[in-house]
């Protein structure tokens, strides 16, 4: 069974936060098409956006999994121990 296409972006998310540019080129889609799904998954609770700033210039966001998508929910943590 192939996965849906949030599963395949959340896979993405999983080995490392990425930007628009990055999903894009592994997903083979549009910056467009990568905006919509990650906006979809944002208000889902799923994935979050994060600034990085370099000095001068536009900030860089980089897009990563919440802790509960990614399983490391700091209620599960307290829960193990």
């Amino acid at each position: 069974m192939k996965p849906n296409t949030d599963e395949r972006y959340l896979d993405a998310l999983r080995l490392s936060p990425g930007t628009i540019r990055g999903l894009a080129d592994t997903m083979c889609v549009t910056a467009t098409a990568v905006r919509t799904h990650l906006l979809r998954l944002i208000a889902a609770g799923k994935v979050e956006r994060v600034v990085e700033r370099h000095g001068r210039g536009r900030p860089r966001y980089l897009y990563k999994l919440t802790d509960a998508a990614s399983g490391t929910d700091s209620e599960d943590r307290h829960d193990a121990g």
